[in-house]
């Protein structure tokens, strides 16, 4: 039937459905194909978008309930989410068991991923200024992600090797590195511009992370590695790449994908197998999606590729000993320095002397390793001259004083480059001669001034561009609660909030934390590789846009262009 708003002009219909949840702009797509037309044409131009929840109200002080939690997200949201990611305090999974993954599981729709941490501490800031800018008070809370041409992938490798109480062994490390390796194998097949994973480890799996994160990184180099360490979890698991390439063969795939509503133009567009592979799975997940399962003791997590913007960065704070305030450059320079193997695996730098820039004077090892011990240091920092920053090593694990020598691990490799997770800039000579040292100590106050130094990077470097939202990876030992070395309530979210008043963060604090290595003096906020589970670091996950001012949208929505539309659609 003929009505009064199919003679309204589309802007005026865009107007109004800017203001429609994905709920109610469904029921409108409903009514006709013209508007059906016009509310996917507002979503792809309403570009990515990030609403977050949480179950703590402040202003009736009390709870909601994980059903609460579940369901306020979508009526808040404009396009149907692609990704959810959840954050339960342990308390509240004891005494709900996993009740905040059952309600997401019948609340979202059936493409939707869901990757859940709960820890004993999780924080909140909701980004708007009817509510308390930061908290721990909230037993879940909720971030609904809708990145329309995101790629995301899901795994879990199951901990549960060995019984509750026995020690892992070499034969079980591995084990998983297998595993690892077949995972990163599969992801470097799909060619689909891998940026980011983020991965949470529970139970004894958090021994095998370390392991886990490096099999990531060096085969695949450029991308950023976050996350940390959970008590439990959950992640949706998806049809798996692998077991579709190995079980089906290539005319079992071609009648899976006809089965599954796929045209003959795409199934004849796929020229490997691998393609018909890619296709198939694709349809399962938009028609099946997947099963929500919990972890207690395993590494879980998800893989972001495409169009999603996701950026990391990281925050740890230390005090040099030269010039106490951490500095870009150092007077130390290496002067003597060689490479040498224990066993032909691990490749160490073996330096033996260094030059004081100033006056020119050689300083022995043993010199300068005495003033860092007299001073209380806990790393030994390397710039080398292409890098930005210094890199940590920790002094009581990751390096030793032999033979009046400091041996520091290296990145080298063979065939005389650094290998491919080398920090980006680094240089490829097969020596840390010339490179810049220090000697770093953790302090408190230097922690609360480098994240208050970082995020005045980030603002600077964000210029144009809108922080939709930020996950944050504390470390239990700088939160929520203020402890021996910091001295302020959730230091890393308040100071975000303060920074980022309207830019809503969500988090937990873990048991150990990965993310980029963190650096001291960088001046580019952002990074790229060399993740590591590290301690006593702050990591933050941003979803970064570029700043798009209001425009009137220019479109054809005349019978012949909704026509094409639908025959599209329906192909």
């Amino acid at each position: 039937m003929h009505t009064m708003l199919d003679e309204l002009n589309y802007n005026v219909v865009l107007n109004a459905i800017e203001y429609l949840n994905v709920i109610d702009s469904g029921r409108l797509s409903a009514t006709s194909k013209r508007y059906l037309y016009l509310v996917c044409e507002y979503r792809r131009l309403r570009g990515p978008e990030v609403v977050v929840y949480s179950s703590w109200d402040a202003n009736n002080l009390r709870i909601r309930s994980a059903v609460e939690v579940a369901l306020a997200p979508i009526q808040l949201i404009q396009k149907p989410p692609n990704l959810v990611l959840a954050f339960e305090s342990e308390q509240d999974v004891m005494e709900n068991d996993f009740a905040l993954q059952s309600c997401l599981s019948f609340v979202l729709p059936s493409n939707a991923v869901v990757l859940g941490a709960c820890a004993p501490n999780i924080q909140v800031n909701l980004g708007r200024k009817d509510q308390v800018p930061v908290e721990s008070t909230s037993a879940a809370s909720v971030m609904f992600a809708s990145f329309q041409n995101a790629v995301i992938s899901t795994f879990m490798f199951d901990g549960n090797i060995v019984p509750d109480g026995f020690q892992h062994s070499g034969a079980d490390m591995k084990k998983m590195a297998i595993q690892f390796e077949e995972f990163a194998n599969e992801l470097m097949l799909t060619q689909q511009h891998w940026k980011s994973i983020i991965v949470y480890a529970a139970g004894q799996s958090a021994e095998f992370v370390g392991k886990f994160v490096s099999v990531m990184q060096s085969n695949l180099h450029n991308i950023d590695i976050v996350g940390g360490m959970c008590d439990c979890g959950y992640v949706t698991i998806l049809p798996s790449r692998n077991d579709l390439s190995t079980t089906k063969t290539a005319r079992q795939l071609r009648l899976l994908i006809r089965s599954l509503g796929g045209s003959e133009s795409q199934i004849d567009a796929a020229i490997e197998k691998s393609d018909l592979v890619d296709l198939a799975c694709r349809l399962l997940i938009q028609r099946e999606g997947g099963t929500v399962e919990a972890v207690t003791d395993g590494i879980f997590g998800i893989v972001l590729g495409g169009d999603v913007p996701v950026k990391s960065i990281v925050s740890r704070g230390v005090r040099s000993i030269t010039h106490n305030v951490p500095q870009p450059s150092s007077p130390y320079v290496v002067k003597t320095s060689g490479l040498y193997t224990k066993g032909g695996f691990e490749w160490y730098h073996h330096i033996k002397d260094f030059t004081h820039r100033k006056t020119g004077r050689t300083i022995s090892v043993m010199e300068l390793f005495t003033q860092a011990r007299d001073n209380d240091a806990d790393f030994f920092g390397v710039r080398r001259p292409h890098d930005d920053g210094f890199e940590l090593y920790d002094i009581d694990e990751e390096f030793t004083l032999e033979e009046e020598a400091l041996s520091v691990p290296s990145n080298w490799s063979p065939d005389g480059d650094y290998g491919k997770d080398s920090p980006q800039g680094s240089s490829s000579e097969e020596s840390l001669m010339g490179a810049e040292v220090d000697f770093f100590c953790l302090d408190g106050e230097a922690c609360c001034q480098d994240v208050d130094r970082t995020l005045s990077l980030l603002r600077d470097q964000t210029q144009g561009e809108e922080i939709l939202g930020a996950i944050m990876f504390s470390c239990s030992g700088r939160g929520p609660r203020q402890g021996q070395l910091i001295r302020e309530d959730m230091m890393d979210a308040t100071r975000f909030a303060r920074a980022f008043p309207d830019v809503p963060c969500l988090g937990f604090y873990a048991g150990g934390e990965i993310g980029p290595m963190a650096l001291v003096g960088n001046q580019n906020v952002f990074r790229k590789g060399r993740s590591a589970v590290q301690g006593f670091t702050t990591v933050f996950c941003l979803f970064i846009v570029p700043v798009v001012k209001r425009r009137e949208y220019e479109l054809d929505d005349g019978p012949d262009a909704v026509q094409a539309f639908m025959e599209d659609r329906l192909r």
